[in-house]
């Protein structure tokens, strides 16, 4: 894809810092990394297939590629560990900014970190849970679209 920003560092048209890099993947360092007060608080790792798949994981990405995605970012999620000894490699799949399929692997060194929006603690590291009812709703929904695709086959 021509205007996508992954399709033309995978290109080489964009300079990256590589990490680890096959015919088929690439993984190179996030240049906007989580930061605070200035510092980088998890150095940040992009793992990306060099052809172009949209974001939606789910309908746009093979389902080949998409587990070849994690068994490169489960080696260089190892790399990371050992090279810069976190306390764990944390993996996202994210696309909310460019459209174009990739894992973040996130070398993490605290449970908390000030202004980051967590699952658990929103920026002001307050407590976020969701009602009892917007989790039963929700978890309905998802499980009759389930069956939906189980007699549809597409599960």
């Amino acid at each position: 894809m021509s205007d996508c920003l992954f399709c033309k560092i995978a290109n080489h048209e964009i300079k990256s810092y590589k990490v680890y890099e096959t015919k088929e993947f690439l993984a190179f360092m996030d240049i906007f990394p989580p930061t605070f007060n200035g510092k980088i608080t998890m150095p940040t790792v992009l793992v990306i297939p060099k052809k172009h798949y949209g974001s939606n994981a789910f309908e746009d990405v093979p389902e080949k590629v998409y587990l070849k995605s994690f068994k490169v970012a489960r080696k260089v999620a190892k790399a990371m560990q050992r090279a810069l000894k976190p306390m764990r490699v944390c993996l996202m799949i994210e696309g909310t900014e460019i459209n174009h399929f990739h894992i973040k692997l996130y070398a993490i060194y605290k449970e908390f970190y000030p202004n980051y929006l967590s699952s658990m603690k929103g920026p002001n590291n307050e407590a976020t849970q969701a009602s009892n009812k917007w989790l039963r709703e929700t978890a309905k929904k998802i499980k009759e679209a389930m069956k939906e695709l189980r007699k549809e086959k597409e599960l």
